[in-house]
């Protein structure tokens, strides 16, 4: 599967109203993932957006990046069922702007968002807090 991932981070299924704003530009993460997390419920459908549009929210190239060698491959897959069309070398700075061509377990996932959201609110944290006045 492949998805688009949101914050902030939720403490209680309780606390879910879905964003009518959301757009793929305030994703904090994309990627391919394992749907066990679905299938097994642990990851609950919390809710839905009824004026969801598909072509909205496209799946983009991937890019793979072997470090070792140098080189980089962009891959393009269905949308429908993410089955391979193409690959492509490409320049390994592109790695930054697209999804990493892996398949992520639900649990690598949840522990990639963790991450990057207690990033964000540290950040946030830092910016609101009082700085203490600079020493020349």
């Amino acid at each position: 599967m492949f998805g688009y991932f949101f914050g902030p981070k939720l403490e209680s299924k309780r606390q879910i109203q879905v964003p009518t704003d959301l757009t793929p530009d305030h994703k904090v993460y994309w990627g391919k993932f394992g749907h066990l997390g679905l299938i097994n419920g642990e990851w609950p459908i919390l809710g839905r957006s009824h004026d969801w549009k598909p072509d909205d929210w496209p799946m983009p190239p991937f890019v793979r990046v072997d470090k070792t060698a140098g080189i980089a491959f962009m891959s393009e897959y269905d949308q429908s069922n993410m089955k391979f069309i193409s690959e492509k070398k490409c320049d390994p700075s592109l790695a930054s702007s697209y999804p990493d061509d892996g398949l992520m377990g639900y649990g690598a996932i949840e522990i990639r968002l963790t991450k990057l959201l207690n990033s964000d609110r540290e950040s946030e944290e830092k910016k609101n807090s009082p700085q203490p006045p600079s020493r020349y």
